[in-house]
């Protein structure tokens, strides 16, 4: 796969002002049938991000894409940046339980599985992880898309390195928290290298990977340290 076409004008971040991007939807729905249509909203507004990017994609055309009629997705959502905020938020729930289903050993193996799945959903669908990045580059402080979308990998970072340096595979004297927030920041460092053309679509797992590798094997001892070495020469290779 090749480098992404890009859009034609860079998304503009998700627009309006942090109260209105905070609530995700006006109405919680209850019943089963009330929670697949607003679960098919939701994964229509990825398709269409996917295919026509943030700049592209119109509540009218959505609601025609998702069959339902443009009030309500209005009666649902207070404006388009609230509609695709939950739509990254049902996402990454998605993609947390299904690196939960891969039954990864607790720990480093943990770490690396997470980054596998959510590099896998980027090649699967590029525009829509483009536009994401975009909009969370041009966030100010405090918008939730920072949180919902770059911090919210955090907690199980650091949740698993805590296993790691339980069953004693961390150096002792390593600062967790301080770990954590260089894991993500530097995942997130190779999905912005990817949108600015720095590297290949194609070569954005092994990368992120890489990335999360080298760190962990200059903290890790004994066999942990030796696994995570024998990775990083699998990806030299």
């Amino acid at each position: 796969m090749s480098v992404i076409e890009k859009e034609p004008a860079q998304p503009e971040a998700l627009a309006g002002t942090a109260e209105t991007r905070a609530t995700y939807s006006r109405r919680k729905y209850a019943s089963p049938r009330q929670l697949r249509r607003q679960s098919g909203i939701l994964a229509a507004a990825r398709d269409m991000l996917d295919e026509v990017g943030y700049a592209g994609m119109t509540m009218r055309d959505l609601a025609k894409r998702a069959n339902v009629a443009q009030g309500t997705l209005y009666n649902l959502y207070e404006n388009k940046d609230a509609l695709i905020l939950a739509a990254v938020v049902e996402l990454l729930d998605r993609l947390a339980a299904e690196a939960l289903r891969r039954r990864p050993r607790p720990g480093i193996d943990a770490i690396l599985n997470m980054i596998v799945v959510t590099s896998e959903q980027i090649v699967r669908t590029p525009r829509y992880a483009e536009a994401m990045a975009r909009c969370l580059g041009n966030a100010s402080p405090g918008d939730p898309l920072i949180e919902q979308l770059y911090r919210r990998t955090e907690p199980l970072v650091a949740e698993q390195l805590a296993i790691a340096r339980d069953n004693g595979e961390l150096r002792p004297e390593i600062d967790l928290d301080a770990v954590c927030t260089h894991l993500v920041a530097q995942g997130w460092g190779v999905i912005w290298a990817w949108v600015f053309g720095a590297i290949p679509l194609e070569a954005i797992i092994d990368e992120r990977i890489r990335s999360y590798v080298l760190t962990l094997s200059g903290i890790t001892v004994g066999e942990a340290q030796a696994s995570l070495r024998r990775r990083l020469a699998d990806l030299s290779s």
